[in-house]
């Protein structure tokens, strides 16, 4: 079983002290002469500093970072556009998703994410994980774990219930993936009736009790521990799955919409427990 990422964002120092040797040793695999690129000692600490997912709340590049980098990157991808195998497609791939990475490490403030700042981000995950179906792997079976959030399709029907944060103009990476791969793709969401949530290892949070007629009390009432609905192939008398209702995918906050027309399926755990460490 092979793994893949496919966020435009790294994580911490195995990223950070990978990028760098790794790409380096590409370049010389394949003889490309890096060290005639302008600025390229100074462009490889820039790209150590953006592969480091550890400082991403504490640093940023300036505009002249940012366009070091981007254009660094355009003439590497120039200049590796020719070489052949699995190994030069993958570093085009990567060194385009990098660039992603640098605008938005530049344009988002963590104290205030914008969708802006949203869409550029899915928008280079959903690049990423058309490549790996495509190019990568065109005849595997890819299992995607990520958020919710960024799985969904056509967000803009979902009415969050929240008058400052709305979902009109979010394009998630789901959606991107959905728009070029179709009914290829099988997306499922998950929704809980009671327990408590948590990032991992973070402090809980109690899930409140289900609203009224949303699909978590429906279930809640079926006295089911755990169950699936199939949201794509609604079996006869569950026509009813397809107007717009109350559930809680995104966030365990209650929002309405024609789910059928957001998530292939649902999966319902009566007691979500949050995530802890192992022993």
């Amino acid at each position: 079983m092979a793994k893949a990422r496919f966020d435009c964002q790294f994580n911490g120092a195995p990223s950070r002290d990978r990028m760098v040797p790794d790409l380096s040793a590409f370049l010389a695999a394949h003889r490309v002469d890096s060290a005639s690129i302008a600025d390229w000692p100074r462009f490889l600490t820039l790209l150590e500093k953006l592969t480091d997912g550890s400082i991403m709340l504490e640093w940023k590049p300036t505009a002249a970072e940012r366009d070091l980098a981007l254009s660094t990157i355009d003439v590497l991808i120039g200049r590796i556009s020719s070489v052949e195998g699995a190994d030069a497609a993958f570093w085009r791939q990567t060194l385009k998703t990098t660039k992603a990475l640098t605008q938005s490490r530049f344009q988002t403030d963590p104290e205030d994410i914008t969708i802006s700042d949203v869409n550029l981000r899915d928008a280079a995950m959903g690049e990423n994980l058309i490549w790996l179906a495509r190019e990568a792997y065109p005849r595997r079976k890819i299992v995607v774990w990520a958020a919710t959030f960024h799985n969904v399709r056509n967000a803009h029907l979902i009415d969050s219930g929240m008058p400052d944060f709305s979902y009109s103009e979010l394009t998630t990476m789901g959606h991107h993936a959905w728009q070029a791969l179709g009914d290829a793709i099988y997306n499922v969401g998950f929704t809980a009736h009671a327990g408590e949530h948590a990032w991992f290892n973070g402090k809980p949070t109690p899930l409140l009790p289900p609203p009224s007629g949303s699909l978590e009390e429906l279930w809640g009432a079926t006295g089911h521990e755990d169950a699936f609905v199939d949201l794509r192939r609604i079996r006869p008398g569950g026509e009813w799955l397809g107007a717009p209702l109350l559930s809680s995918p995104l966030g365990y906050a209650p929002m309405m919409a024609d789910w059928t027309q957001v998530l292939d399926a649902m999966v319902f755990t009566r007691t979500m427990r949050p995530s802890t460490p192992a022993d």
